[in-house]
């Protein structure tokens, strides 16, 4: 399973919705991924006080790091 894939079920099953977008971008020293999701679901990914993003992007750099020997950011824009 690579880790676009990973973000999609782990996004699918927070927001219980396949309304989203997730954007992969590879740049020289990283990987960058962006969830386009719209603001009604987007507190669902930030969490309290971003808790939830901040863990996603933790196991998401965690695996970046572990099986991709890259290093991964993860940013959220909410659809207005």
């Amino acid at each position: 399973m690579d880790l676009k894939e990973w973000l999609t079920k782990t996004v699918e099953h927070l927001t219980s919705s396949t309304d989203f977008e997730i954007t992969e971008d590879v740049m020289v020293e990283y990987i960058s991924y962006t969830i386009n999701i719209p603001s009604k679901t987007a507190g669902r990914i930030i969490g309290r006080h971003g808790g939830t993003i901040n863990a996603l992007r933790t196991l998401a750099f965690a695996m970046g790091i572990h099986h991709f020997q890259t290093k991964v950011k993860v940013t959220v824009e909410a659809q207005v």
